[in-house]
C-alpha cells in the first residue's frame, strides 16, 4: 500500500475515534487501539503483533500513572484543599487577583525546570478548589492552568527549551543559532501565553470575580497532610535543583542524577512510600484517584500518531510544503499544522522534533526568517497543549471532578483552537520574527 492511502487511513482513524467516543461515550482510546491493530494487521505488509506493541507509548502510561497516583495522595487526604486555602489567604481574598495567583503558581516552578505537565497535574486541583469557592468560570480556570505552565516549561534551560535548543544546533543550515531560538522561544512562549491568559481573564470576567472573606487564622495541618507536603516539596526539590545547577554547570553528579530520575519515577518512589506511611489508603487511591481512562485515551491516539510518524509524515509535508505554498504562507501553515498535531501528542518530544527538519528545509530555499519560524512553530504547538487528547491535557482533565469531565473535555478542545488562533494572529503581525534571528 502506499505511503499516501496509508496516510490518509490513519488521518481517518483518528477522527473516526473521535466521533466514535462523542456519540457511543466509549473511551475513543479504545478506538485508537483498535484501529492501530487493523492498520498493522492489514496495511504494513508483513508488520504483526510485536509490531502493534512497540507503537505503545509505555513512558506516556507510566508517566500519567505515577503523576495522577502520587496527586491523588495529596488530593485523598485534604493536602490539597490546605494549600488552595493557604493561597486564598495570599490573594487576601480579592478575588481579581486569584487567576494572577494561579498563573504565577504554574508559571514559577516550570521557569525552575520543572516540566509543563508535572506542574499543571499539581495546580489543576488547586484550581478547581479555588474555583469552586469563587464561581469562577470553567474557561477562565482551565487558561489560568495552562497558560502559566506552557509560559514557563518554556524558559531558557527548561526541557522543553532545551530540547528546542538541541534541535536547532543539530540542523543542517542553522547550527549556530541554538541560543538564540532558545531565548525567542522563552519570549515568544511568554508573550503568546500571557496574552492568552489576559484575553481569557477579560472574556470570562476574570476582573468581576468577587472578594471573599478569607479567615486568616492558621490551620493546623494534619500528619497525613504535612507529611504529603513534605512528601511534594522534597520530589519538586529533586526536579528543580538538578534543573537549575546543569544551567549553569555540567557537574557529572547532578548529570548522573537526572539521567537516572524523572518526573515519573521519582513520583512513583513518592507514592510507595507515602503508602508504606499511611498517608492515604493505596487501594482507594489506585481506584479512585489514578484516572484509568485518561491514560487509556492518550495512549490510544498516541499510538496512531505513532502509526503516521513512522511511515514518513515528514517527507511528505516537507516536499508539499516546498513546491505548492507561497512563502507568506509557509510559517502560519507549519504553525498550524504543528498546533493541531500537539491536540494527540507532546510539543517538544513528538511535534517539534517532526516539524524542524522540514523548517530547516524550507526556510532557506523560500527567503524565510529561519528563527521565527522555528519560534513561531514551537509556541502554537505548545499553545494547544491543553488538548485533552495530548499528555498535559490529559493530566489536566484527570484531575477533574467526574461531573465536570464532559463539559471540561469539550471546553479543551474549544480553547486548545482558540489559543492556536492566537499564535496565529501574533504570527501574521511578525511578533516571532521580530524577536528572533533571520
Amino acid at each position: 500500500m502506499s505511503t499516501s492511502a496509508l496516510l490518509i487511513i490513519c488521518v481517518l482513524a483518528i477522527i473516526v475515534s473521535i466521533v466514535l467516543a462523542a456519540t457511543t461515550k466509549i473511551n475513543g482510546g479504545l478506538f485508537a487501539m483498535v484501529f492501530s491493530i487493523l492498520i498493522c494487521y492489514f496495511c504494513l505488509g508483513d508488520a504483526n503483533i510485536n509490531h502493534f506493541y512497540k507503537l505503545f507509548p509505555v513512558k506516556l502510561f507510566f508517566t500519567i500513572m505515577s503523576i495522577t497516583m502520587f496527586f491523588g495522595i495529596a488530593m485523598e487526604n485534604g493536602t490539597v484543599l490546605w494549600i488552595a486555602d493557604s493561597l486564598l489567604k495570599l490573594s487576601k481574598g480579592r478575588g481579581k487577583l486569584i487567576p494572577f495567583v494561579l498563573f504565577a503558581t504554574g508559571l514559577v516552578p516550570t521557569m525552575m525546570g520543572a516540566t509543563g505537565y508535572t506542574i499543571i497535574a499539581f495546580v489543576a486541583p488547586i484550581a478547581f478548589a479555588m474555583a469552586k469557592k469563587i464561581n469562577m468560570k470553567l474557561p477562565l480556570t482551565i487558561i489560568c492552568c495552562s497558560a502559566g505552565t506552557m509560559a514557563g516549561s518554556n524558559f531558557v534551560g527548561g526541557y522543553g527549551n532545551t530540547v528546542v535548543k538541541t534541535l536547532v544546533e543539530n540542523s543542517a543550515n542553522y547550527p549556530t543559532h541554538g541560543m538564540d531560538t532558545a531565548w525567542s522561544f522563552f519570549f515568544g512562549s511568554f508573550l503568546s501565553m500571557f496574552i492568552i491568559f489576559l484575553i481569557a481573564y477579560f472574556v470570562w470576567g476574570g476582573y468581576k470575580l468577587p472578594n471573599i472573606e478569607v479567615d486568616t487564622t492558621k490551620v493546623k495541618m494534619t500528619r497525613e497532610q504535612r507529611g504529603s507536603f513534605i512528601m511534594i516539596l522534597l520530589v519538586l526539590a529533586c526536579i528543580l535543583i538538578p534543573a537549575i545547577i546543569t544551567t549553569f554547570t555540567t557537574a557529572p553528579a547532578v548529570k548522573a542524577f537526572s539521567n537516572r530520575f524523572d518526573v515519573a519515577t521519582l513520583m512513583l518512589f513518592g507514592s510507595v512510600i507515602a503508602f508504606l506511611l499511611k498517608y492515604a489508603p493505596s487501594t482507594t487511591v489506585i481506584k479512585n484517584r489514578v484516572n484509568w481512562g485518561t491514560i487509556i485515551l492518550a495512549c490510544g491516539f498516541t499510538m496512531l500518531m505513532n502509526l503516521l510518524q513512522e511511515i514518513g509524515l515528514i517527507d511528505i509535508l516537507a516536499n508539499a510544503i516546498a513546491t505548492n505554498i507561497a512563502s507568506w504562507l509557509i510559517s502560519p501553515l507549519m504553525s498550524l499544522i504543528a498546533g493541531l498535531m500537539t491536540f494527540f501528542v507532546g510539543a517538544v518530544s513528538v511535534v517539534c522534533p517532526l516539524m524542524f527538519p522540514i523548517v530547516d528545509a524550507v526556510a532557506p530555499v523560500a527567503g524565510l526568517s529561519a528563527g521565527g519560524v522555528f519560534t513561531a512553530v514551537a509556541v502554537t504547538a505548545c499553545s494547544s497543549a491543553i488538548s485533552p487528547l495530548g499528555t498535559s491535557g490529559s493530566l489536566f482533565i484527570a484531575q477533574v471532578d467526574p461531573e465536570l469531565r464532559d463539559k471540561c473535555f469539550n471546553l479543551q478542545f474549544a480553547l486548545a483552537f482558540g489559543c492556536i488562533a492566537v499564535c496565529l494572529v501574533l504570527n501574521f503581525l511578525g511578533l516571532y520574527s521580530l524577536i528572533s534571528f533571520k
